[in-house]
């Protein structure tokens, strides 16, 4: 059997789109230069699929933990995570995490490990917390 063993494989051109072949990554580049999509495999084994917008910044993330729990995040222009989807393990609780503009965790909608579901707020430390609408007088 023939083979061919290089460090780096580049499809394409240095003017045009180009995608880039390495053990552990692949890179797509647009006509620009920008990074568009790139599909690692970091040191533990943990795949993890990035796209990026026109300027090159990172606006979704995919990624599979050494657990075999996946995590999604989408963030603004500013890298700034915005929405988190995150699942625990095989038996464990699903949550959709919502962050404002400074990161920081506005409200979460989850799953719990009996299936139930629910809404956590942070309190005035920050910390989420459960929460259930007031009761009318």
């Amino acid at each position: 059997m023939k083979r061919l063993e290089v460090d780096e494989l580049i499809i394409g051109s240095n003017e045009g789109p180009q995608l880039r072949l390495k053990a552990n990554e692949i890179t797509a580049y647009d006509a620009g230069g920008h990074r568009r999509f790139e599909l690692t495999i970091e040191r533990g084994g943990s795949p993890t699929l990035s796209l990026y917008d026109g300027n090159g910044k990172d606006r979704i993330s995919l990624r599979v933990e050494e657990n075999g729990c996946p995590d999604l995040k989408l963030r603004d222009g500013n890298f700034t995570e915005r929405l988190s989807l995150e699942l625990g393990d095989d038996e464990g609780e699903a949550d959709v995490i919502f962050y404002d503009r400074s990161g920081k965790p506005q409200g979460l909608i989850g799953e719990d490990s009996q299936g139930d579901l629910g809404i956590r707020v942070p309190n005035e430390q920050g910390f989420l917390k459960p929460w259930a609408p007031k009761k009318e007088a």
